[in-house]
C-alpha cells in the first residue's frame, strides 16, 4: 500500500501533476495507492477544510506528522512493515524522522530548502 501525501501552497500547484497522480490512484492495485492533499496557504481552501478532488482527499492546512506515523503502529501490530519516504523542507523532514524514531518505524528523507 502507498498513501502519497502532498503539501503544496495552492490547489493550482497540483496541475502539473494531476493526471500521473489520477492514473495512479486509477491502476488496479485493490485500492493500494492512496492520495492526500494538503493545501497549506491558499484562502480558497482554509485551515480545517475537506473536500475531494477527482477522488483525492484536500484538506485545508498542514498535516499533522506525527499524529500519522502514530497511525502506522497498528500496521506493525499486524505485522506489517511500513516505511516512511519524506521529501521537504527541513522542518517538516525533522518531524518526521523523531516521529519515526519514536515509533520504531522505518525512515528515509530528502530535505530540500529554498
Amino acid at each position: 500500500r502507498v498513501h502519497f501525501l502532498w503539501v503544496v501552497q495552492k490547489c493550482t500547484d497540483t496541475v502539473p501533476f494531476f493526471d500521473t497522480l489520477i492514473d495512479a490512484q486509477n491502476e488496479p492495485l485493490d485500492g493500494g495507492f492512496k492520495v492526500s492533499v494538503y493545501v497549506d496557504r491558499d484562502d480558497s481552501c482554509p485551515a480545517g477544510t475537506k473536500g475531494s478532488i477527482n477522488g483525492f482527499n484536500v484538506v485545508g492546512g498542514r498535516p499533522n506528522v506525527p499524529e500519522m506515523i502514530e497511525a502506522l503502529t497498528d500496521d506493525v501490530a499486524s505485522g506489517l512493515k511500513p516505511h516512511v519516504f519524506v521529501c521537504g523542507p527541513p522542518g517538516l523532514t525533522a518531524a518526521a524522522d523523531l516521529a519515526c524514531l519514536k515509533s520504531g518505524i522505518s525512515f528515509h528523507k530528502e530535505v530540500f530548502a529554498f
